[in-house]
């Protein structure tokens, strides 16, 4: 959280405050809050035995997860890392589940399985948050009742550059070929008339060029849409064994 701190400690007593540093003020701010909440959460759960009111905390907790991506967004958008709450190298499925912990409608995400590679912890908080916008825009184009999915594979091609890929997919109606460009150019950075896409993708392509990941979305034969995310060698700690395990 060093460089939102340092931003807030910057703020001028009077005067115009640089935009930025407002962002990275408020965001900080608001963390800070949700952290506080947490803890009492937690405390709350632990004595808790009633099922009811368990899961009323839970749902509380939950709530808390939301309002901290929405101030991680507000950094993004800023031109600032996201407040890191992982510090420490961190496997894929981990990070899959802990995006999925942030979004409205978890419970229609069914999480598959991942190679056991390691993020480096810089980029780890990072990812969460590029997985759970992609997993909000899957939610949002599914069918109410339909589900959306989650999960890393190893790409088949070799010298792709991309030791692992993960995929977001939902279960939606075919999209027209505007739609899908319309998608794929957000991410790319191309302005297109008619209007844009959501502040979701926006953040998505800012983390994606932070660290040097490829996003494109392609449909499904059986409809829908997969988001397909290509992550470089340099962003995991350790060489990807051939035969690693899949968590």
């Amino acid at each position: 959280m060093s460089s939102v701190t340092d931003a807030r400690r910057s703020l001028p007593s009077d005067g115009e405050i640089p935009t930025a540093n407002l962002f990275a003020w408020i965001a900080e701010r608001g963390a800070t809050l949700i952290d506080r909440q947490h803890e009492v959460l937690e405390r709350l759960q632990l004595r808790e035995e009633d099922p009811q009111r368990l899961a009323g905390l839970f749902r509380l907790d939950h709530l808390a997860a939301q309002l901290r991506r929405n101030s991680n967004t507000a950094l993004v958008l800023a031109g600032l890392p996201t407040i890191r709450s992982i510090d420490a190298p961190t496997v894929l499925s981990e990070l899959a589940h802990a995006a999925v912990s942030e979004v409205n409608g978890y419970q229609r995400v069914t999480v598959g399985a991942f190679p056991t590679r390691r993020v480096q912890a810089h980029a780890a908080s990072d990812l969460v948050h590029l997985l759970g916008d992609l997993l909000e825009n899957a939610l949002a184009m599914a069918p109410r009742t339909g589900g959306v999915w989650i999960r890393g594979e190893r790409p088949q091609a070799e010298g792709t550059g991309a030791p692992a890929l993960l995929r977001v997919g939902d279960s939606g109606a075919h999209v027209s070929d505007e739609l899908l460009g319309q998608l794929n150019d957000s991410l790319a950075g191309l302005a297109r008339n008619g209007g844009g896409t959501g502040v979701g993708l926006v953040v998505t392509r800012e983390i994606a060029r932070r660290h040097s990941l490829t996003v494109h979305f392609q449909r499904l034969v059986s409809g829908g849409l997969v988001a397909t995310v290509a992550l470089p060698e340099a962003l995991f700690e350790t060489p990807d064994p051939a035969s690693a395990p899949w968590s």
